[in-house]
């Protein structure tokens, strides 16, 4: 099964100095579902993304490790990290 471990992964604007995550520490594990919840603006987005490293890199610099399985997703292709995730981001419907 599918192990996820995120180890001191901060994301920054490349032309900012402020991060947007900073030193996040956790594992994911297998056959769990998970839920992120936050306010607006609070990297949740930003979480996921780097999560999958669907973040523009010419945007964004990372400093961590994202383990999939014990490897280092910022080494692997894109498809072979396709393959390993299923990621829904959405909005809440609000009653207006």
């Amino acid at each position: 099964m599918l192990s996820v471990n995120i180890k001191s992964v901060c994301r920054k604007e490349t032309d900012k100095d402020t991060e947007v995550i900073s030193n996040i520490v956790f594992s994911i594990e297998p056959g769990k579902i998970y839920i992120i919840l936050g306010i607006n603006g609070s990297g949740k987005t930003t979480l996921i993304k780097s999560l999958t490293k669907l973040l523009d890199t010419n945007v964004f610099s990372t400093t961590g490790k994202v383990l999939w399985n014990n490897e280092n997703i910022f080494l692997m292709d894109e498809y072979s990290l396709q393959l390993l995730s299923l990621i829904h981001i959405s909005e809440p419907t609000r009653p207006y």
